[in-house]
């Protein structure tokens, strides 16, 4: 095969003859074992790749440079391999890392502008695609040593408390430049959450009864942090529910129906009912009363509907749809088959007819569908 990196600054010709690989790196000759994928910087100012020689020993190659032997690189659970794409590289491919194993523990190798650190040992490390290295440098993973937990920002730890159960993968909630990380404990039957910043700064937030984190139908995937500056999240104390954005809290409400966000980051949309009324609030703009949201069932998964609101690629614009003068064409309240005699859309800028202006608008049909 034949590679070129994002930047095109580098291209790698790859062969296999008699089990060894051979790589032309910009016609710089390479002869290696077994060897999986070649990873590029963003910038494309780096390459490297994870390779092991006849006897089982790892190395990792970083442009021109070789590193180890090692006793094993990838992590292992449930006694496979999980292949995690080393070396992790910052934007501009100036800081790279990677773990490996040496005696039965774990270890981390993080090179930053030239300076080499290697952290550890380590009982084990989290997520399983630690370390995280972020664009701007950054980089983070959470260890295990003997009864400790400890978060590592920057080779800096901070020791939070072992939880009961891990509630919402904790390792993932972190800020995507890795200036803002989180995590929730509980303690005698409440929850907190925790947020930490990369000069390890922390805020406590609770106790509450129930969380909800944003976009959580995939806990590994959730959106706790909406952007780089903005965390939000919902909770139940005292019988009420509340939306907390920064500092800021919202409600009481009798309900929260559903969290999200756009792409971008840009809104932060919830549902909720109040004084037996349905609501939308978009930001700090509230949308409502409404009876009736379209809304599609999730089955067995996380929650048992999830309100249909749709957002641009661009994350610019959002619609959803509401129906007035509805009805339950069951009998019963536990599976409801809602009916309105008319739909609109709530848009950005305005509430189209469903019926009517829908088909004559491309843009909002391309928003919708």
């Amino acid at each position: 095969p034949i590679y070129i990196n994002p930047k095109d600054k580098f291209y790698v010709i790859a062969w296999s003859y008699k089990n060894p690989y051979y790589f032309s790196v910009n016609s710089v000759n390479y002869e290696e074992g077994a060897m999986r994928e070649i990873i590029f910087s963003p910038k494309g100012t780096s390459y490297g790749w994870v390779f092991s020689d006849k006897n089982g020993k790892f190395y990792v190659r970083v442009n021109k440079k070789t590193y180890g032997p090692y006793e094993r690189i990838y992590p292992v659970i449930e006694d496979c391999p999980v292949y995690v794409k080393y070396p992790k590289f910052s934007k501009d491919g100036f800081t790279f890392g990677w773990r490996f194993e040496k005696n039965g523990k774990v270890y981390v190798f993080v090179n930053q502008y030239g300076r080499k650190h290697i952290y550890g040992p380590y009982d084990y490390i989290m997520p399983e695609e630690a370390p995280l290295i972020f664009e701007n440098g950054n980089y983070f993973w959470v260890a295990k040593v003997g009864e400790s937990i400890k978060y590592i920002i920057n080779g800096n730890g901070i020791s939070v408390p072992i939880p009961s159960s891990y509630i919402y993968l904790w390792p993932r909630l972190y800020s995507k430049d890795g200036t803002k990380f989180a995590y929730v404990y509980e303690l005698e039957n409440y929850l907190y959450i925790v947020i930490i910043d990369d000069k390890l700064n922390t805020k406590t937030f609770g106790p509450y009864e129930d969380i909800y984190i944003p976009n959580a139908t995939n806990l590994a995937e959730s959106n706790f942090f909406i952007n780089t500056s903005t965390y939000a999240w919902g909770f139940k104390k005292e019988g009420k529910y509340y939306v907390q954005v920064n500092e800021k809290t919202y409600g009481p409400y009798e309900y929260i129906k559903s969290i999200k966000k756009s792409e971008d980051g840009s809104f932060l949309i919830w549902i909720y009912k109040k004084d037996e009324e349905t609501y939308v609030q978009i930001n700090d703009k509230i949308y409502g009363p409404y009876e009736y949201l379209y809304q599609f069932n999730h089955g067995d998964m996380c929650f048992e509907e999830s309100y249909d609101i749709r957002f641009s690629n661009k994350g610019k614009n959002f619609a959803f749809i509401f129906g007035k003068n509805c009805r339950n064409l069951n009998e019963t309240e536990e599976k409801k088959a809602i009916s309105c005699e008319q739909y609109y859309i709530q848009t950005t800028n305005r509430v189209y007819d469903l019926e009517i202006e829908v088909e004559d608008d491309p843009g909002l049909l391309n928003l919708l569908y």
